[in-house]
């Protein structure tokens, strides 16, 4: 389990890992991941149904889900308990859901048939938020669903962390790799 308020860290790590990534994308391992990668697709999420962890698990098979949903177990989420006690709910209901902890790397989740989503929380109101990679043409960029809005991607790749800040996010809960079986959503 990760939590960090220490943005600016997190978010140069970031943007190393992406200048990486992108330095890596004419070799032919990379072009194989990014093309395993969800297409970014606006038209079926434009709906008031699904939320941020549907997005980022690119599953519509519920509405409005929270992690643990996907498993035998749906986990409780107390937003009234010790902030601590929400984060670890959300990271076991996450875990039980199939996702793979990856922890301060998304890069991690290259190689696998997985996409790498982050997790970033709020302590007021104990909210919480995902991040997904989404392939557009031949690129991997970031790209989010806000509760009932449309989604959104994010054009500057370190701006997960930027983005979350604006709407109040302050800690990194880490990266997670969201296996392809759990995807409803075509290719």
């Amino acid at each position: 389990m990760l939590l960090s308020r220490e943005f600016n860290k997190a978010a140069a790590s970031l943007k190393e890992e992406m200048r990486d990534f992108e330095a890596q994308e004419k070799s032919r391992s990379i072009r194989k991941a990014i093309e395993k990668l969800p297409l970014f697709a606006f038209k079926p999420w434009v709906t008031p149904f699904y939320n941020c962890y549907n997005f980022a698990l690119d599953n519509q098979s519920r509405h409005f889900a929270y992690p643990g949903d996907f498993s035998a177990r749906a986990s409780r989420l107390d937003s009234e308990g010790p902030f601590e006690e929400f984060h670890k709910t959300l990271h076991k209901g996450a875990l039980r859901d199939g996702l793979e902890f990856l922890g301060e790397h998304f890069s991690a989740a290259a190689g696998r048939d997985a996409t790498p989503v982050a997790l970033f929380l709020r302590d007021e109101n104990r909210g919480f938020h995902w991040y997904a990679l989404r392939r557009q043409g031949p690129d991997a960029l970031w790209a989010h669903k806000a509760g009932r809005t449309s989604p959104e991607i994010l054009y500057q790749n370190d701006s997960i962390f930027a983005n979350a800040q604006a709407h109040d996010y302050y800690y990194f809960a880490g990266y997670y790799a969201v296996p392809d079986a759990l995807r409803t959503m075509p290719r």
